[in-house]
């Protein structure tokens, strides 16, 4: 009995050290002092020193970069082949919201009234920022 006792013990141990975090939840979920149907959003990204704008009724974003020292911060629209997501008189207050993934430079925008997916790339590159359609 005292065997069968300690080898549950150990096994539950055991799964509870390799449970996953949940790291990649949405940044939204992390921050209650952002309303959701906000016209724009703040969302943290992997490095201290960037932040992503969200403008939730276009879906346009902007790289916040903040530091100390000349030049800084600075805010640095992401490039507008993409754009216009939508047209004008679809335009509403909380329709996209941008997702982390595992990649620190990619997020997941979605339009949350029709599905449409994208990857919205951040860089200190500007070649690789970007906003490429998925789905």
């Amino acid at each position: 009995m005292k065997k069968l006792f300690v080898s549950i013990f150990l096994v539950f141990t055991t799964l509870c050290a390799f449970a996953q975090s949940n790291d990649y939840a949405p940044q939204m979920a992390k921050s209650s002092i952002q309303n959701k149907n906000a016209k724009y959003l703040i969302f943290p990204t992997k490095n201290i020193n960037v932040f992503l704008k969200l403008d939730t009724s276009t879906g346009e974003i902007w790289m916040i970069h903040i530091a100390l020292g000349k030049g800084f911060p600075i805010a640095i629209k992401f490039p507008e082949s993409e754009y216009p997501l939508i047209l004008d008189e679809e335009k509403e207050n909380g329709r996209f919201m941008l997702y982390p993934t595992q990649n620190i430079y990619n997020f997941l925008l979605i339009d949350q009234i029709d599905g449409r997916v994208w990857q919205a790339q951040w860089s200190f590159d500007s070649e690789n920022t970007g906003i490429v359609r998925i789905y």
